[in-house]
């Protein structure tokens, strides 16, 4: 407690502060004869303004209200009906391949993904394996449309 009240004492000096709790702190704190720790306490909070308030009950609906307003999830129904597409690319050497996918919404959102992979391969094998990443992706979002397009003369 001491280090919270040194550590925050600007705040304690500009602000009112109250606690709201369901215990007894104000009768603690306000005795004489505490012992040698609580006395401490109390001597150097004193010189701050700090109510203490008890604690309020929520009603049910006031609960329900709250975390309706705070939460927010977008609906996965409309990631499905949009139209999305699909834009990959591969490249590779002797000794690694990485991937670039980019999938792009109706509604112009962007999800763009690079990935790197340590074994060999070759430019084929590594556009193929970006068009197989980026379907997975696709299959994750449960979209019901989309369209590929990739650089290379790859069937896509």
């Amino acid at each position: 407690m001491a280090i919270v009240v040194r550590k925050l004492r600007p705040y304690f000096q500009a602000h009112t502060v109250i606690v709201l709790t369901d215990q007894p702190l104000r009768q603690v704190l306000q005795k004489l004869e505490c012992s040698g720790r609580l006395t401490k306490w109390a001597i150097k909070l004193s010189k701050y303004d700090i109510s203490f308030e008890p604690r309020k009950s929520i009603k049910a609906q006031a609960l329900v209200d709250f975390i309706v307003e705070c939460t927010h999830s977008p609906p996965i129904k409309e990631a499905r009906n949009k139209e999305w597409m699909l834009f990959i690319d591969g490249a590779s050497n002797a000794k690694e391949c990485g991937v670039w996918i980019m999938l792009i919404s109706s509604e112009k959102e962007i999800l763009e993904y690079s990935l790197h992979f340590t074994f060999p391969s070759s430019n084929n094998a590594s556009e193929y394996e970006a068009l197989l990443v980026g379907m997975k992706l696709v299959e994750k979002l449960e979209v019901k449309s989309q369209t590929a397009q990739n650089d290379s003369q790859l069937v896509v």
